[in-house]
Order: structure tokens, then C-alpha cells, then sequence
């Protein structure tokens, strides 16, 4: 089961993404490359591993002035199929 949280300071936003199986890893690495790629913003992206097999793909916006990385977040979400985070 995917799972996210989100978090955001002034001009910072970070979308962490929770998941269990290689599956979902495949799933989460395309749609983020995907959005990220259309989009001329760009993200520092990185991952670890968390207690009880779960695992974190991090997407962090630094710099983010107008709050664009909230669209984008919104796009991965829902091609995620997260609904709330």
C-alpha cells in the first residue's frame, strides 16, 4: 500500500512516498520521473529504507517562492492513486 506525507516550511516542500513492494518502487520511479521531466523545476530525489520492510521515496523542492511544487505533488498523487496524505 502506497502511503504519503507531506511537508512544507517558507520556501521548502518535500512529498515523502511510502511503500512496501518492488512493484510499487517501479510504479512511484515512473510517475516522478515522469512529472518531474515535464516540468523545468527540479526536485532533489532520494530514498531509504525504513523499519518493518517499508521503504521512502523522497521529493524535495528548495527555493520554491510561488509554491509550484504543490501542483506538481498533486499530479504525482493522483497518478498515484493517493487520495489524502
Amino acid at each position: 500500500m502506497i502511503n504519503a506525507e507531506y511537508k512544507s516550511e517558507e520556501r521548502y516542500s518535500k512529498l515523502s512516498i511510502v511503500f512496501d513492494t518492488k512493484e510499487e518502487e517501479d510504479q512511484i520511479c515512473s510517475v516522478v520521473n515522469s512529472i518531474v521531466d515535464e516540468n523545468t523545476m527540479k526536485p532533489e530525489i532520494y530514498s531509504c529504507e525504513l523499519p518493518k520492510n517499508k521503504k521512502v521515496i523522497v521529493v524535495e523542492y528548495h527555493d520554491d517562492c510561488d509554491r509550484s511544487s504543490g501542483i506538481i505533488f498533486d499530479k504525482m498523487m493522483k497518478s498515484l492513486g493517493i487520495s489524502h496524505c
